[in-house]
C-alpha cells in the first residue's frame, strides 16, 4: 500500500492534470481505504446536518451553502483516499482536456434541446420566449429570481454533479471494479458497476432518515431508483472515463438548462426525452476520438503494482 505522505509526492501522477503513464489504473489491494471512505463519507453529511441545522437560517441560500459544503467535503475526502491509493485525479478522469471536452459535450446536448424546443414552439404557433430554468422538485419554482437560479445551478451542476461523480464513480466505482477484477473482464465490470451503484444508494440512507425524514417503504423505492439511475451514470463513466461529462449530465438531470419557456414562464420540457439519444451520440463520438487521441484514459482497473 502506498502511504499518504509518499503518494502526495509521486511523479508524474501527483499533478492533477497529468495522468500516469502506467498501462493499468492500479489501486491498493487492501480494503482499508475504501472501507474508511465509505464509512466516513456515509456519516459525514448527516453529522454535518445535525451540527448545522440548529445554527443556520432556514433560507434557500443557507440550504445551498450547506449542500455545497457537505458534498465538497466528501469529494475532498475522496481525493485524499485516492492519494492514499496512489492514484491522481487525472488518472480517474479529471484533467484539463477532459474538463474542456466534458463541458463542450454537455453544452452541445442542451443547446440542441433548446434550439429544437424553440423551433417546435414557433412551428406550432405557440407563444415562445426565453426565460430561466426551474425545478420545483428541488425547491426552485417557476419565476424564481436570477440569483436563486444561479445559486441552484452552481449547487446542482458543480457540487452535486461533478463532486459526487468524482467521489463515487471516480473513486468508489473504479476501486470496486478493480477489486472484482473487472478491468479485464466485462462480466466482472458489470458486477462492479452494479455493486458500486448499490453502495451509492446505501450511502443515501442516513441522509434520507436524518436530513429528509424519509422512513418506511419509501426508502426501498428510493434506493431502487437511485441504484438504477447510478448504473446508468456508472456505465456512462466507464465508457467515457470523463468525470466532467458524467458529472455535468448528473447535475443537469437535476436542473435542466432549458431556457425556452411557455406562456406561463414554465420551461419547455416537451422534448426532454431527446436528451437520451443525444447523450448516446455524444458518447460514441467522444469515445471514438478519445480511444485514438487518449488511449491511456481507458486503462483497465486493477489492484497491485501497475506495470509501466
Amino acid at each position: 500500500m502506498t502511504s499518504l505522505d509518499n503518494s502526495l509526492t509521486d511523479s508524474p501522477s501527483s499533478t492533477w492534470n497529468e495522468p500516469s503513464t502506467a498501462t493499468q489504473l492500479s489501486f491498493s489491494p487492501s480494503l482499508r481505504p475504501v472501507l474508511v471512505f465509505f464509512l466516513v463519507s456515509t456519516l459525514a453529511v448527516p453529522v454535518l446536518f445535525l451540527l448545522a441545522d440548529p445554527r443556520l437560517p432556514r433560507t434557500p441560500f443557507w440550504s445551498r451553502l450547506f449542500t455545497a459544503t457537505a458534498i465538497t467535503s466528501v469529494a475532498v475526502f475522496a481525493w485524499g483516499v485516492l492519494r492514499w491509493e496512489g492514484v491522481s485525479a487525472a488518472d480517474i478522469g479529471l484533467d484539463r482536456e477532459r474538463v474542456v471536452s466534458g463541458v463542450v459535450l454537455v453544452v452541445a446536448i442542451w443547446l440542441v434541446i433548446n434550439v429544437v424546443s424553440y423551433a417546435l414552439l414557433a412551428f406550432r404557433g405557440d407563444a415562445v420566449a426565453l426565460g430561466l430554468p426551474a425545478s420545483p422538485t428541488n425547491g426552485l419554482p417557476v419565476g424564481a429570481p436570477a440569483s436563486q437560479v444561479v445559486g441552484m445551478a452552481v449547487t446542482l451542476w458543480i457540487f452535486v454533479g461533478i463532486a459526487e461523480e468524482f467521489a463515487f464513480r471516480g473513486y468508489l466505482q473504479n476501486k470496486v471494479v478493480a477489486m472484482l477484477g473487472g478491468g479485464t473482464d466485462r462480466v466482472h465490470m458489470a458486477v462492479g458497476i452494479l455493486g458500486a451503484s448499490v453502495l451509492f444508494a446505501l450511502w443515501h440512507i442516513p441522509q434520507m432518515v436524518v436530513v429528509r425524514g424519509i422512513v418506511g417503504p419509501e426508502i426501498l423505492l428510493s434506493l431502487l431508483a437511485i441504484t438504477v439511475y447510478t448504473v446508468v451514470l456508472g456505465t456512462l463513466y466507464e465508457l467515457s472515463r470523463n468525470l466532467v461529462f458524467v458529472g455535468l449530465l448528473h447535475g443537469t438531470f437535476d436542473l435542466n438548462p432549458i431556457f425556452v419557456v411557455g406562456e406561463a414562464g414554465e420551461p419547455m420540457t416537451d422534448l426532454w426525452v431527446l436528451v437520451y439519444p443525444l447523450i448516446i451520440v455524444a458518447l460514441l463520438l467522444y469515445r471514438r476520438w478519445a480511444k485514438d487521441a487518449r488511449p491511456t484514459d481507458f486503462r483497465p482497473q486493477t489492484t497491485g503494482t501497475a506495470s509501466d
